[in-house]
């Protein structure tokens, strides 16, 4: 009648079930929940064990929340939307590693914890260009999410956002001024970034192995630039910091393979963390600006037969200048 709830966990375990609509008369579902025992925790969302389940067609627009679980280690391949849909609740299609599309309109401004992830085979890209509520690991682990992903609505990229997300193509988040730790990381085919001058902080491993990011224009306003953050970015060329950085954070750099020519510059205060550039070993020449206030000690770890070095510079075997 338009006005129809649906409780929780209402076909949970329905072993057989294979495809389900919600007609135009639903306005609400339940929200999942979990129980926690000794050796594990039994979740009771929606879907959950439906391990036949292909197609949900959601044609009501009166929907305005996917309830928490929702999906939750069902089968369901594809879900269909006629929109309205607002919220995206709490691991709603969390390890659904069948789910291939989401089909219709889908525009949610708020996506909350690993919502969409574990979605493995999840091809193509979800519409989050509404999106201003974004939390940890929203699509950690879809790695065969292809983009370009719009998050221009976002002030801060949530931690380990993307992380994973191996075939992620493009981004944009031209509000961000905060981009969480992990977020990118192991976004190997990411090939540019463009960073939007509203950006203050970029948080440790941020981007980390992305082995296709060519270039890091850091915009200024930054101030900080968390350990790891662009560690095994192997195509990475050229790296500049701007006049506003204090923090550099430990191994920044390290193992940037492609690495040719950094400049570093800063406010006067600006430390750099240790292992910056350890095993750079195409890096030729770097400029210490100005900025530059102090650098971490480096370290080693003694093993049985060896002892391995943790120097700003060590394994840096193309180095010619350091000004």
């Amino acid at each position: 009648d338009g006005t129809l709830r649906l409780g929780r966990s209402m076909f949970r375990g329905c072993t057989s079930l294979e495809s389900v609509i919600l007609g135009e008369g639903v306005a609400s579902i339940a929200d999942g929940y979990y129980r926690s025992g000794w050796t594990s925790t039994t979740y009771y969302g929606m879907f959950s064990n439906c391990s036949s389940l292909k197609s949900v067609d959601i044609r009501t627009k009166n929907l305005k929340k996917l309830p928490d679980y929702m999906f939750l280690d069902s089968s369901v391949e594809t879900v269909r939307f006629a929109g309205g849909v607002e919220y995206v609740g709490y691991e709603a299609f969390y390890r659904c590693a069948s789910l291939t599309s989401i089909e219709g309109e889908l525009k949610p401004t708020i996506v909350t914890n690993a919502a969409f992830s574990g979605c493995s085979k999840l091809v193509g890209s979800i519409d989050l260009s509404q999106c201003v509520d974004m939390r940890s690991d929203a699509f950690s682990d879809c790695s065969s999410l292809i983009g370009p992903v719009c998050l221009d609505g976002l002030v801060t990229i949530p931690s380990s956002a993307f992380k994973g997300c191996s075939s992620l193509s493009g981004v944009s988040f031209n509000s961000a001024v905060s981009i969480g730790e992990n977020a990118f990381h192991g976004c190997s085919s990411l090939s540019s970034v463009d960073f939007p001058s509203t950006l203050t902080s970029i948080g440790a491993s941020a981007f980390r192995d992305c082995s296709l990011l060519l270039e890091a224009k850091i915009p200024n306003g930054v101030t900080s630039i968390g350990n790891n953050s662009f560690l095994g970015c192997t195509r990475l060329e050229l790296f500049e910091t701007p006049s506003s950085l204090s923090n550099l954070g430990g191994a920044a750099l390290q193992g940037c393979t492609g690495l040719k020519r950094a400049v570093l510059n800063g406010d006067g205060t600006l430390k750099l963390g240790k292992s910056l550039f350890r095993d750079c070993s195409s890096l030729e020449s770097v400029v210490l600006g100005e900025g530059v206030a102090s650098i971490d000690d480096g370290y080693y770890n003694s093993g049985w037969y060896s002892t391995t070095y943790y120097g700003m510079f060590s394994n840096c075997s193309s180095l010619k200048s350091v000004d």
